[in-house]
């Protein structure tokens, strides 16, 4: 068995999953992993320099950040784009023989010099308006109540909607509407890629 992280948006955060039915034990955690980052220190200032992320700077940001945890001994997955919500979507996972503590402070020191701050611009530049998050809330309201979810008509608060629709079938009521659904209602995706370097996934 083993652990699952799973990174989206700017968060990178222990997930506490428990995945079966992986083959094997993950290589043990090197005591030392201050000589295998992929790159410098300064690698997010160079791509903060001119105060935009570009797509091809943050993906390789996401690469990097794989790269680093993968070289701490972590198998790493992804990463995928979700070209609707134009964010990368990727998994950290960790051995059940592991340290998790530790595997939490590999992954927070590879944020840190590879990934937080241009993912939180990123974030930024993507981040839809409020005219343009209320036009999608009332779009994904009405997708649901076209497919038959009753109870959310007089709706009008996004986090009541979310807690409803929790309540009365979870996720699966998400996805009748995945394709509209307001960008900050994030979705799982599926199992993903092995992760196996610089452009993989």
């Amino acid at each position: 068995m083993t652990h699952s992280f799973r990174g989206k948006l700017a968060y990178i955060a222990f997930a506490g999953i428990l995945i079966c039915g992986c083959s094997g034990n993950l290589p043990d955690v090197p005591t030392d992993t201050a000589t295998t980052s992929p790159a410098s220190g300064d690698f997010q200032a160079k791509a903060l320099e001119d105060g935009v992320v570009t797509e091809a700077e943050y993906e390789e940001a996401v690469i990097a950040f794989l790269t680093c945890v993968e070289d701490a001994g972590f198998a790493a997955h992804g990463p995928v784009w979700d070209e609707r919500n134009r964010r990368f979507a990727f998994t950290v996972t960790v051995g059940i023989d592991n340290d998790t503590g530790l595997a939490e402070s590999e992954m927070d020191r590879c944020g840190l010099e590879y990934l937080d701050q241009i993912v939180s611009v990123w974030d930024e530049q993507v981040r839809p308006t409020p005219n343009e998050y209320a036009r999608q809330f009332d779009a994904f309201k009405e997708c649901l109540i076209s497919e038959g979810i009753e109870g959310i008509e007089s709706i009008t608060d996004s986090v009541i909607l979310m807690q409803t629709l929790e309540e009365l079938g979870g996720k699966a009521y998400l996805e009748l509407c995945r394709d509209i659904n307001p960008d900050a209602y994030i979705i799982d995706v599926g199992p993903l890629p092995e992760f196996n370097g610089p452009g993989a996934g």
